[in-house]
Protein backbone atom coordinates (compact mmCIF):
# COMPACT_ATOMS: atom_id res chain seq x y z
CA UNK A 1 0.00 0.00 0.00
CA UNK A 2 2.70 2.47 1.01
CA UNK A 3 4.73 1.68 -2.12
CA UNK A 4 1.76 2.75 -4.26
CA UNK A 5 1.52 6.01 -2.35
CA UNK A 6 5.26 6.71 -2.46
CA UNK A 7 5.21 8.32 -5.92
CA UNK A 8 2.41 10.80 -5.17
CA UNK A 9 3.93 11.55 -1.76
CA UNK A 10 7.26 12.32 -3.41
CA UNK A 11 5.61 15.03 -5.52
CA UNK A 12 4.46 16.68 -2.29
CA UNK A 13 7.61 16.14 -0.23
CA UNK A 14 10.23 16.86 -2.92
CA UNK A 15 9.86 20.69 -2.92
CA UNK A 16 10.04 20.64 0.88
CA UNK A 17 13.20 18.55 0.72
CA UNK A 18 14.72 20.92 -1.81
CA UNK A 19 14.01 23.78 0.58
CA UNK A 20 15.46 21.68 3.44
CA UNK A 21 12.18 21.77 5.32
CA UNK A 22 11.92 17.99 5.64
CA UNK A 23 14.50 15.28 6.21
CA UNK A 24 16.35 14.10 3.12
CA UNK A 25 16.27 10.64 4.67
CA UNK A 26 12.47 10.77 4.51
CA UNK A 27 12.65 11.72 0.83
CA UNK A 28 15.12 8.92 0.26
CA UNK A 29 12.86 6.38 1.93
CA UNK A 30 10.05 7.37 -0.40
CA UNK A 31 12.47 6.98 -3.34
CA UNK A 32 13.20 3.43 -2.18
CA UNK A 33 9.53 2.59 -1.83
CA UNK A 34 8.81 4.04 -5.27
CA UNK A 35 11.39 1.83 -6.99
CA UNK A 36 14.85 3.38 -6.36
CA UNK A 37 14.86 5.75 -9.34
CA UNK A 38 15.37 9.51 -9.44
CA UNK A 39 15.03 12.07 -12.22
CA UNK A 40 17.79 14.66 -12.67
CA UNK A 41 17.86 17.17 -15.53
CA UNK A 42 15.16 15.14 -17.27
CA UNK A 43 17.20 11.92 -17.14
CA UNK A 44 16.33 8.72 -15.26
CA UNK A 45 18.84 7.28 -12.78
CA UNK A 46 18.83 4.08 -10.78
CA UNK A 47 20.00 4.50 -7.20
CA UNK A 48 19.59 0.82 -6.37
CA UNK A 49 23.04 0.32 -4.90
CA UNK A 50 23.91 -0.59 -1.28
CA UNK A 51 26.63 2.07 -1.20
CA UNK A 52 24.03 4.83 -1.66
CA UNK A 53 22.46 5.66 1.68
CA UNK A 54 18.81 6.54 2.09
CA UNK A 55 19.75 10.15 2.85
CA UNK A 56 21.93 10.35 -0.26
CA UNK A 57 19.02 9.07 -2.36
CA UNK A 58 16.97 11.92 -0.95
CA UNK A 59 19.63 14.46 -1.88
CA UNK A 60 19.77 13.04 -5.40
CA UNK A 61 16.00 13.16 -5.76
CA UNK A 62 15.63 16.79 -4.70
CA UNK A 63 18.47 17.91 -6.95
CA UNK A 64 21.06 18.76 -4.29
CA UNK A 65 23.74 16.34 -5.51
CA UNK A 66 26.60 17.63 -7.71
CA UNK A 67 24.69 20.77 -8.65
CA UNK A 68 27.90 22.75 -9.09
CA UNK A 69 29.48 20.04 -11.21
CA UNK A 70 26.41 19.85 -13.46
CA UNK A 71 26.35 23.62 -13.92
CA UNK A 72 30.06 23.70 -14.77
CA UNK A 73 29.71 20.84 -17.24
CA UNK A 74 26.90 22.65 -19.03
CA UNK A 75 28.94 25.83 -19.19
CA UNK A 76 32.40 24.59 -20.11
CA UNK A 77 32.26 21.25 -21.90
CA UNK A 78 32.79 21.79 -25.62
CA UNK A 79 30.26 19.61 -27.44
CA UNK A 80 32.46 19.01 -30.48
CA UNK A 81 35.36 17.61 -28.44
CA UNK A 82 35.88 14.20 -26.89
CA UNK A 83 35.65 13.74 -23.12
CA UNK A 84 37.91 11.88 -20.70
CA UNK A 85 36.13 11.85 -17.34
CA UNK A 86 37.92 10.77 -14.18
CA UNK A 87 35.57 9.72 -11.39
CA UNK A 88 32.23 8.77 -12.96
CA UNK A 89 30.41 7.57 -9.83
CA UNK A 90 26.93 6.31 -10.75
CA UNK A 91 26.90 8.37 -13.94
CA UNK A 92 24.83 11.46 -13.16
CA UNK A 93 27.31 13.96 -14.56
CA UNK A 94 28.44 11.42 -17.17
CA UNK A 95 24.98 11.07 -18.70
CA UNK A 96 24.34 14.82 -18.64
CA UNK A 97 27.66 15.49 -20.39
CA UNK A 98 27.09 12.69 -22.88
CA UNK A 99 23.76 14.20 -23.91
CA UNK A 100 25.61 17.42 -24.82
CA UNK A 101 28.19 15.82 -27.09
CA UNK A 102 28.16 15.90 -30.88
CA UNK A 103 29.79 12.43 -30.86
CA UNK A 104 28.54 10.64 -27.70
CA UNK A 105 30.82 7.64 -28.24
CA UNK A 106 33.90 9.88 -27.91
CA UNK A 107 33.56 9.84 -24.13
CA UNK A 108 35.50 7.65 -21.70
CA UNK A 109 34.37 7.45 -18.07
CA UNK A 110 36.89 6.18 -15.52
CA UNK A 111 35.54 4.83 -12.22
CA UNK A 112 37.80 3.02 -9.74
CA UNK A 113 35.08 1.58 -7.48
CA UNK A 114 33.96 -1.74 -8.96
CA UNK A 115 30.84 -1.73 -6.74
CA UNK A 116 29.53 1.26 -8.69
CA UNK A 117 30.10 -0.17 -12.17
CA UNK A 118 26.77 -2.09 -12.41
CA UNK A 119 24.85 1.08 -11.48
CA UNK A 120 26.94 3.18 -13.85
CA UNK A 121 26.19 0.68 -16.64
CA UNK A 122 22.48 0.67 -15.76
CA UNK A 123 22.29 4.44 -15.90
CA UNK A 124 24.14 4.51 -19.21
CA UNK A 125 21.55 2.07 -20.58
CA UNK A 126 18.56 3.91 -19.07
CA UNK A 127 19.59 7.16 -20.75
CA UNK A 128 20.89 5.79 -24.04
CA UNK A 129 24.34 7.24 -23.35
CA UNK A 130 27.30 6.32 -25.54
CA UNK A 131 30.24 6.61 -23.16
CA UNK A 132 32.79 3.85 -22.58
CA UNK A 133 33.56 2.71 -19.01
CA UNK A 134 36.99 1.90 -17.60
CA UNK A 135 37.13 0.32 -14.14
CA UNK A 136 40.62 1.55 -13.19
CA UNK A 137 42.16 3.98 -10.72
CA UNK A 138 44.29 6.89 -11.85
CA UNK A 139 47.63 6.09 -10.21
CA UNK A 140 51.31 5.88 -11.03
CA UNK A 141 54.11 3.43 -10.34
CA UNK A 142 52.22 0.12 -10.09
CA UNK A 143 49.79 -2.01 -12.10
CA UNK A 144 47.28 -2.11 -9.23
CA UNK A 145 46.58 -0.19 -6.06
CA UNK A 146 44.51 -0.45 -2.88
CA UNK A 147 41.30 1.55 -2.95
CA UNK A 148 39.51 2.46 0.29
CA UNK A 149 35.76 2.81 -0.19
CA UNK A 150 33.88 5.22 2.06
CA UNK A 151 30.62 5.70 0.16
CA UNK A 152 29.26 5.88 -3.37
CA UNK A 153 30.66 9.40 -3.61
CA UNK A 154 34.08 8.91 -2.01
CA UNK A 155 36.88 6.40 -2.47
CA UNK A 156 40.56 6.89 -1.75
CA UNK A 157 43.67 5.40 -3.30
CA UNK A 158 45.87 4.12 -0.48
CA UNK A 159 43.36 5.07 2.21
CA UNK A 160 42.21 3.10 5.25
CA UNK A 161 38.88 1.38 5.79
CA UNK A 162 37.24 -1.22 3.55
CA UNK A 163 39.85 -1.79 0.86
CA UNK A 164 39.92 -3.52 -2.48
CA UNK A 165 42.58 -3.91 -5.14
CA UNK A 166 41.95 -2.19 -8.45
CA UNK A 167 43.93 -1.99 -11.68
CA UNK A 168 45.59 1.34 -12.43
CA UNK A 169 46.02 3.55 -15.46
CA UNK A 170 47.89 6.77 -16.03
CA UNK A 171 46.40 9.75 -17.79
CA UNK A 172 48.99 9.29 -20.54
CA UNK A 173 47.86 5.72 -21.11
CA UNK A 174 44.20 6.67 -21.21
CA UNK A 175 44.89 9.32 -23.82
CA UNK A 176 47.03 6.96 -25.87
CA UNK A 177 44.28 4.33 -25.85
CA UNK A 178 41.59 6.73 -26.99
CA UNK A 179 43.73 8.53 -29.57
CA UNK A 180 41.58 11.63 -29.07
CA UNK A 181 43.25 14.69 -30.55
CA UNK A 182 41.58 17.34 -28.38
CA UNK A 183 39.62 16.67 -25.23
CA UNK A 184 37.50 17.99 -22.42
CA UNK A 185 39.27 16.68 -19.30
CA UNK A 186 36.66 16.23 -16.60
CA UNK A 187 37.79 15.13 -13.17
CA UNK A 188 36.01 14.45 -9.91
CA UNK A 189 38.81 13.00 -7.81
CA UNK A 190 38.83 15.59 -5.08
CA UNK A 191 40.03 15.67 -1.52
CA UNK A 192 41.21 12.31 -0.22
CA UNK A 193 41.62 10.93 -3.70
CA UNK A 194 44.35 13.45 -4.40
CA UNK A 195 47.02 10.81 -3.79
CA UNK A 196 45.92 8.97 -6.93
CA UNK A 197 47.77 11.56 -8.95
CA UNK A 198 51.04 11.52 -7.05
CA UNK A 199 53.12 11.94 -10.16
CA UNK A 200 52.22 14.76 -12.55
CA UNK A 201 51.17 13.68 -16.05
CA UNK A 202 53.96 15.53 -17.88
CA UNK A 203 54.20 14.92 -21.60
CA UNK A 204 50.83 13.21 -21.90
CA UNK A 205 48.40 15.90 -22.99
CA UNK A 206 47.54 17.02 -26.50
CA UNK A 207 47.80 20.63 -27.57
CA UNK A 208 44.47 21.65 -26.11
CA UNK A 209 42.52 20.41 -23.11
CA UNK A 210 39.44 21.79 -21.41
CA UNK A 211 38.22 21.14 -17.91
CA UNK A 212 36.01 22.85 -15.37
CA UNK A 213 36.11 23.06 -11.61
CA UNK A 214 35.28 25.55 -8.86
CA UNK A 215 38.99 26.46 -8.70
CA UNK A 216 39.75 26.01 -12.41
CA UNK A 217 36.85 27.65 -14.19
CA UNK A 218 37.56 26.13 -17.56
CA UNK A 219 40.88 26.24 -19.32
CA UNK A 220 41.91 26.28 -22.95
CA UNK A 221 45.60 26.27 -23.73
CA UNK A 222 47.53 26.57 -26.93
CA UNK A 223 50.65 24.59 -26.06
CA UNK A 224 51.28 21.19 -24.44
CA UNK A 225 53.68 22.64 -21.88
CA UNK A 226 51.20 25.16 -20.50
CA UNK A 227 48.46 22.50 -20.45
CA UNK A 228 50.70 20.17 -18.47
CA UNK A 229 51.54 22.87 -15.92
CA UNK A 230 47.87 23.76 -15.44
CA UNK A 231 46.74 20.15 -15.06
CA UNK A 232 49.61 19.46 -12.67
CA UNK A 233 48.49 22.40 -10.54
CA UNK A 234 44.85 21.31 -10.73
CA UNK A 235 45.65 17.78 -9.56
CA UNK A 236 47.77 19.08 -6.69
CA UNK A 237 44.90 21.38 -5.66
CA UNK A 238 42.50 18.41 -5.61
CA UNK A 239 39.81 20.43 -7.38
CA UNK A 240 36.26 19.18 -7.55
CA UNK A 241 35.41 19.04 -11.23
CA UNK A 242 32.31 19.06 -13.32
Amino acid sequence: MLSRLAGPLLHVVRPLGRAKLVSHRLVGRLVELAGNHVTIEGLDFSVDNPLITTREKGLLDVGLHETGEIALARRYVVAERAVVELGGGIGVVSCIINRQLTRPTDHVVVEANADLIPTLEANRRLNGAGFQIRNVALAYGSVETALAIDSFATSRVGGVGRRTLVATATLARLLEETAFERINLVFDIEGARRSSAQRPPHGCLPACAHWASPRWRGCATSSPSSTERSVDDAFRAGGTAA
